[in-house]
């Protein structure tokens, strides 16, 4: 008889906890909400913030927006009294940094990030509409950012968690570079990034897909798609052949930590004709897809942190 309720209260543990789990990673994906998703990427690419372009009165607005937001979803400024990495005193551009976890920076950190700033408004004014909204580029990436940041902040991990929301990566990656030479002087352990950029409409070889920039350099898509338990991260050949890998921002911190950095986006060159034009606008998206996007990568970062996966070069990876 005692052994028959040692049995039982055995396998009730393991089917509650086994239960457990699986409810904790559903309710992470599903906090991600479609209105609270069209509603952030409707606002950044509004026509008020006039295509957020560095040094103008509406780009101070387009980063009170993510200081606030981030105020008011517990992530903590990365440099403590301010969420502003200014570049120069004299401008009104700054990357906006979080931080998820403790101030150490000997800690490891992981940076999710994503550029901020557009083209602004044309000169060109014969045209009916003169501002570049930017709504795939790049306001889809902010808002991943910072839907995923919100619900990782409300868990614990080993790692900390850099939230970098950077400035003028239409001027040459120059915020992103301000930021990770100022990390690495300070010598802030960085284990990998992962960069968004452009993640509004599905790529041509089908719905829930996305790719990473410089696949062949480490072994992140592989054991995203591991912990996604299915194929979400695949090759793009166009990486290879247009450089796309160096050109934007999560260049600058493989070249000073020399660490896995990688931009995830389903701009796959074909499948968006908008791109850097006045008609990159919100009804040119797929909200559907973008929350599904945002929704996967949530799973996997947060299951990423909680399992202490190991993203590595492939030439620091013993074969």
């Amino acid at each position: 008889m005692i052994k028959s309720k040692l049995v039982f209260f055995f396998l009730f543990f393991v089917i509650v906890g086994c239960g457990s789990s699986k409810i904790i990673q559903t309710n992470i994906k599903n906090q991600i909400s479609l209105t609270e998703t069209e509603r952030i990427v409707s606002v950044l690419a509004s026509d008020s913030l006039q295509g957020r372009y560095p040094f103008s009165e509406t780009y101070e607005k387009s980063m009170s927006f993510v200081e606030n937001f981030m105020k008011s979803n517990k992530i903590k400024p990365f440099y403590k009294e301010t969420y502003r990495d200014v570049l120069t005193q004299r401008s009104k551009s700054a990357n906006i940094v979080g931080l998820i976890g403790d101030y150490d920076r000997n800690k490891e950190h992981i940076i999710i990030g994503a550029h901020l700033d557009h083209l602004g408004v044309s000169e060109d004014t014969s045209q009916r509409d003169t501002i570049f909204n930017g709504a795939n580029d790049n306001a889809t990436g902010v808002t991943a950012v910072l839907l995923v940041a919100k619900e990782l902040a409300k868990h614990t991990f080993d790692k900390n968690i850099i939230v970098a929301i950077f400035t003028e990566e239409e001027l040459g990656l120059v915020g992103a570079n301000h930021l990770a030479n100022r990390l690495k002087n300070e010598k802030v352990n960085i284990s990998y990034v992962l960069n968004y950029e452009m993640i509004g409409v599905p790529m041509l070889i089908g719905e829930d897909k996305v790719y990473v920039t410089g696949y062949k350099k480490s072994n992140l898509a592989q054991q995203m798609n591991k912990v996604a338990e299915k194929e979400f991260v695949v090759y793009l050949p166009e990486d290879d052949m247009y450089g796309l890998f160096e050109a934007a921002d999560n260049f600058p911190f493989y070249q000073a930590f020399n660490i896995p950095s990688h931009t995830i986006s389903s701009y796959d060159i074909k499948n968006y004709e908008h791109y850097h034009k006045l008609s990159d606008e919100i009804n040119n998206l797929d909200i559907k897809h973008l929350n599904n996007i945002i929704q996967n990568s949530v799973d996997i970062i947060y299951r990423m942190l909680k399992n202490n996966v190991k993203i590595q070069l492939y030439d620091s990876i013993e074969r």
